[in-house]
Parts: structure tokens; C-alpha cells; sequence
């Protein structure tokens, strides 16, 4: 039969373990509350800065008209070309395609292949252009589509007119009514994997360039 001094060590030891247990279970039930409820709206927007980014979509263009309704200046559908260089499998081979299609140097191929991740190759290109690089299928080369500001009447009346370029207007009426012209840009949310690169609903993939 076990002696009292063995019996009341053996208590003090069981409610140790009990409190230490309880206060354990305190601190999980705490830390709990503070992680779903005290700071979820807070953990929330912390988790989406990480894998969603805001995507500034550039707005078409708005067409120029003269008084008989004929485009003086409109904009049209181009696209562009752009790659991921680590994505790349032949080097010199992706340089030697781009070179002959796009009309580029293989100095300035080159140098633009040395960053990493995403890089523009060359933008706006030509609808014969775009054919003719779709159908070589470079892995890491990829296009995306944008606006491209064309004038029917050329030389006509340019000096009025005026010329736009990245989306805004210059000289002229582009910027006489860039304001109305411009149109607003529309916010979209994109997608990052883990490279930091952002996934568009297309399945192309562009650098944030902001980080």
C-alpha cells in the first residue's frame, strides 16, 4: 500500500500536469480566436497581397472622326511579343528565329534575354509579323494583345490631328481631347505563382515589375 507522502507527491504531479494542460489549452483557444476572428480581416488581405496583384488594363483608344463620319485616327488590335527567359530551352537557336522575324540584332536579343524573368522583345508588331512568329512556337517566347493607333489619312492633317503613343495623347487633338479619347482604365485581379509572376485568365504569365 503506497504511503501518504507518495500518494500526495503523486497528487501534486497529476494536478501540475491537469493546470499546465489547462493553461496550454488557454493559450491554443487565445491564439485561436485572435488568428479567425480578432485579425481574419487582416491575415486575409496579408495572404491575398501575396498571390493576387492589381492589374492596370489599358482602355481602347477612341476613334477621331471628321465631319463626313471617316476615321481620322483610330485604334486597332496588335500584338506583342514578350518571353520569359528562363523558360527558354535553345538559346541560340530562340535568338536566330527572333532576329530573322522581327528584323532585331542578336546584340540586342541577347541583351534583353539576360534578365530572368519577363521581358519585352518588341511591341505593337505588324499583323504579318505576328503570323509569321506563331507559327516558328518558341518555347518561353509569348504574345499578348494590345491597341495600336493608326491614321488612315496619314500625312493628312497630321499637324491637327497630332499623334498618340502609350496610350496618351502628344500633340494635336489626341491631346487636345485626351481626357474623352483615353477613356478609363480598368483595374483587373491577377493571379501570382510562385516566381512572382502574374497568371492571366489566357494562360499567359507577365512579371510585376513594380517589385
Amino acid at each position: 500500500m503506497p504511503s501518504r507522502k507518495y500518494t500526495r507527491w503523486m497528487r501534486i504531479r497529476l494536478l501540475s500536469v491537469a493546470a499546465l494542460l489547462t493553461v496550454l489549452a488557454v493559450v491554443v483557444l487565445v491564439r485561436f480566436w485572435t488568428l479567425q476572428v480578432s485579425q481574419s480581416a487582416w491575415l486575409k488581405e496579408l495572404a491575398e497581397a501575396q498571390y493576387l496583384k492589381k492589374i492596370s488594363l489599358e482602355p481602347m483608344r477612341g476613334a477621331i472622326l471628321d465631319r463626313n463620319q471617316n476615321p481620322m485616327a483610330v485604334s486597332v488590335m496588335t500584338e506583342s511579343v514578350f518571353a520569359m527567359p528562363g523558360e527558354i530551352k535553345d538559346r541560340e537557336k530562340t535568338i536566330n528565329e527572333l532576329a530573322h522575324v522581327l528584323g532585331m540584332s542578336r546584340d540586342k536579343l541577347k541583351k534583353k534575354l539576360r534578365r530572368r524573368h519577363f521581358t519585352w522583345i518588341k511591341r505593337k508588331l505588324p499583323p504579318e509579323v505576328s503570323k509569321r512568329l506563331k507559327k516558328i512556337d518558341l518555347p518561353g517566347v509569348y504574345m499578348r494583345k494590345e491597341s495600336r493607333r493608326y491614321y488612315p489619312a496619314k500625312e493628312l492633317a497630321a499637324p491637327v490631328i497630332g499623334f498618340a503613343g502609350e496610350g496618351r495623347g502628344l500633340e494635336g487633338l489626341e491631346l487636345l481631347f485626351d481626357g474623352k479619347l483615353r477613356g478609363d482604365t480598368v483595374l483587373a485581379r491577377g493571379l501570382r505563382d510562385a516566381k512572382g509572376n502574374i497568371l492571366f485568365s489566357d494562360g499567359l504569365r507577365m512579371r510585376d515589375e513594380s517589385d
